[in-house]
Order: structure tokens, then C-alpha cells, then sequence
């Protein structure tokens, strides 16, 4: 009876004042707000240079938009729950309270209780209002969730593709560098034949003429490779001035190749393709059965194109071999050739300019067979990328 009698002491003096009926519920509701957190998308990238195989990562962690969207899609359903929980178990005790106080007996416990009863009803609203939320949020995470993780797909495709052209390019920058050092070398040679009276002005004309061709091929090939770089380094959130390195592609694994299953990756690609997701997830109507019809024909058809594009792919990849595979071989006879030129030189059998003219003509070979595999590998990758999910076209990705 004393504890009751306390109970009821406390509560009076809380309650009998006029102005407590809601403030416990509305104070909980505010002191025990949904608290927002962001996952960590993976371990900190450390280094200076963006390697190929942590792309994506570089992406979620530096790019600004894709940062800001992981950070607010990170909002954790279950913390809203945890405050629903919170709120039923204070109506609970409440409860438990406001029955004691009617045991008591006296009017003015009974006011008392008819309060605190009017407390546990806002409470249990607001928890129900707190679980709503929890499960509209769990909902439109996990939506908002896949259309995050495309967009970051996509940009990491585009990311890759790009990181793959500059090398390509910077493959043929050494040709064309050393083709401006042969081209210096003939001109420096044809001015020193013409002291001699050994060489005509359109001989002079001619060497200058092929420098300044090899000159500005290569500054247009600068210009084309600081362009890709300044890409690279907007989409991975890196400033131009910082000096971040840009990783090399990996070579091609020809076992890629050989493990495919042609038919079960066009299974895969169909069922795991964005947009066809979408579309098959789209509810039905039941009262517009022709506009229905119509999308599950359009669902067909989409589906049919999907096969068709990941059989295209896989031609791609096989033809990028046979390319790869002709390369190889003109890289093996220029290398025959190079090893001879690099004899004859040391027999001085060749003129500077003739011998940095083989060089550049070995550079070439060597270039294309880098670029071929290179341009292999993209095809892996887009192909793989496609059986995965993400199909990217020249006017958008599906």
C-alpha cells in the first residue's frame, strides 16, 4: 500500500497540474528520434593510385554524389523499430501503473489513472506511427537501394572503359614519341648532308615536313590522354592537381574464354538485367488486361534482344581474339626483326635515323598487341558485366 500510495503521490503531482496529458509520448517521440547512419561501403582506400580492381570503390568513397547517396540510402529501418519497441514497452509500464492506481481506489487515483491511460494510448500511437515508418523506409531502401547500386555499376563500367583507354593510348604515345625522335634524327641528318652539298632543299623540306607531322600527332595524342585522365579523376572524386596515379588493366585471362557457357549466361543475364526487372516487377492491373498483355509482350520481346545482345558480346570477344591471336604473331616476326636491326647496329651498319626508324617500327607492334589485348579484355569485361546485369549502350545503360 505504501508503494501504491507513492505511486499515486508522484503522479499527482505530475498529472493533477492540467498539463501533462501527451507530454510523455510527445517527449519520447522527440528524445528518441530515428537515428541515421551510414554503412561503411568498404575498408578506406589508401595509396595513390587508383588500381583497376578498386574502382568502384574509389567511386562510393570520393565521388561525391555517389558518397551522398550511400550515405542518406544507409538509413537503418531497424533503428526507427528499435524506437516503436521503445515507446510500447513505456505504454506498458503505464499500464502496469495506471491498473495500480485504480486498485487504490480513491477519486483522485482513478483521475490519476484515467491520465496515464490517455499517456499509454499516445504512446501506442505513436509506436504503430514508428513502425509504419520503419516498414514504408524498409521498402523503399531496398528500391532505392538498386537503383543506387546500378548507377554505381554503371559509373564503374564507364570508369573502367576509360582507365582502358588511356592505356591503349599511352601504348601508342611511345610509338609516336619515338617515331618524333626519328623524324628529329632524319632531319638532323639531312641538314648535315645538305652542309655537304649532298642533299637537295626538297630532301630538307621532306624530313621537316615528316617532323612536324610526328610533332603534332603527338600533342594531339597528349591532349586526348590529359582529356581521359581529367575524366577518370571526375567520376573517382579526385581533384586534377592531385597527382593520383592511374593503375594499369590487368592482361587478358584466355581461360575467361574457354569456361563460358554461352546459353546458361544468356539465362543469367536475362534474369539479372536491370531494366527487365523492373519491368517484370511492375504490378499487373487487372481492370487495363490489354494494356497488360501488351507489357508482358514488350517483356518478351525485351528478353529475346537480351539474348541476342550477349550472343553479339560473346561474337565480340571472340572476334577480339582472333585479333589478339594476329597481333601475337606480327609482334613475334617484329621481334625477330628488331633483334636484327639491334645487330647491325652494333655493326654500325645502320645510320641513327634508320635505327631509331626500326625501333619505332618494333614500338608498333609491340603497341598493337598491347591494344589488342586491351581491347580483348574490355570485351571480357562488358560481356561479364552484361551476364551480371548491366548492359551499357551508346545513348544509356539497361
Amino acid at each position: 500500500m505504501k508503494k501504491r500510495n507513492e505511486t499515486f503521490s508522484y503522479w499527482k503531482k505530475k498529472i493533477l497540474s492540467g498539463a501533462a496529458a501527451g507530454t510523455i509520448a510527445l517527449c519520447m517521440a522527440c528524445s528518441v528520434s530515428m537515428t541515421v547512419l551510414a554503412e561503411p561501403v568498404s575498408e578506406q582506400i589508401s595509396g595513390d593510385t587508383i588500381e583497376y580492381g578498386q574502382i568502384k570503390e574509389w567511386i562510393r568513397q570520393y565521388n561525391p554524389l555517389i558518397k551522398n547517396a550511400n550515405e542518406s540510402y544507409y538509413i537503418l529501418a531497424e533503428e526507427s523499430m528499435k524506437v516503436a519497441d521503445q515507446l510500447r514497452d513505456e505504454a506498458n509500464d503505464l499500464y502496469d501503473e495506471a491498473k495500480d492506481l485504480e486498485k487504490v481506489g480513491t477519486p483522485e487515483a482513478k483521475e490519476a489513472a484515467k491520465y496515464l491511460r490517455q499517456n499509454v494510448k499516445e504512446l501506442r500511437k505513436y509506436a504503430k506511427k514508428q513502425q509504419d515508418s520503419s516498414e514504408n523506409m524498409d521498402e523503399s531502401f531496398t528500391s532505392g537501394r538498386k537503383q543506387l547500386n546500378h548507377t554505381e555499376d554503371t559509373m564503374t563500367y564507364n570508369v573502367q572503359m576509360l582507365v582502358n583507354t588511356y592505356w591503349q593510348l599511352q601504348s601508342q604515345r611511345k610509338v609516336v614519341q619515338k617515331s618524333v625522335e626519328a623524324a628529329q634524327a632524319a632531319v638532323d641528318a639531312s641538314h648535315a648532308m645538305a652542309a655537304q652539298g649532298m642533299v637537295v632543299e626538297s630532301g630538307l623540306l621532306a624530313s621537316a615536313n615528316g617532323l612536324g607531322s610526328a610533332q603534332a600527332s603527338l600533342t594531339a595524342l597528349d591532349a586526348g590522354i590529359e582529356k581521359v585522365r581529367r575524366n577518370i579523376y571526375t567520376l573517382t572524386g579526385q581533384g586534377y592537381a592531385s597527382g593520383v596515379g592511374i593503375g594499369e588493366v590487368p592482361s587478358s585471362d584466355m581461360d575467361r574464354l574457354t569456361g563460358i557457357d554461352l546459353d546458361k549466361d544468356c539465362t543469367s543475364a536475362i534474369g539479372n538485367n536491370y531494366e527487365l526487372i523492373t519491368k517484370r516487377h511492375t504490378e499487373l492491373d487487372v481492370k487495363t488486361n490489354k494494356k497488360d498483355k501488351s507489357r508482358l509482350r514488350d517483356i518478351e520481346e525485351s528478353e529475346a534482344k537480351m539474348e541476342i545482345t550477349i550472343r553479339g558480346l560473346y561474337q565480340d570477344m571472340t572476334g577480339k581474339k582472333a585479333s589478339y591471336d594476329a597481333a601475337k604473331a606480327s609482334y613475334e616476326s617484329a621481334l625477330i626483326t628488331w633483334n636484327g636491326a639491334q645487330i647491325q647496329n652494333q655493326q654500325g651498319m645502320l645510320s641513327r635515323a634508320q635505327y631509331l626508324q626500326q625501333e619505332a617500327e618494333f614500338l608498333s607492334a609491340e603497341s598493337a598487341l598491347k591494344v589488342a589485348d586491351l581491347e580483348l579484355f574490355q570485351a571480357m569485361e562488358t560481356y561479364d558485366w552484361a551476364v551480371n546485369g548491366l548492359v551499357v549502350t551508346d545513348d544509356g545503360s539497361q
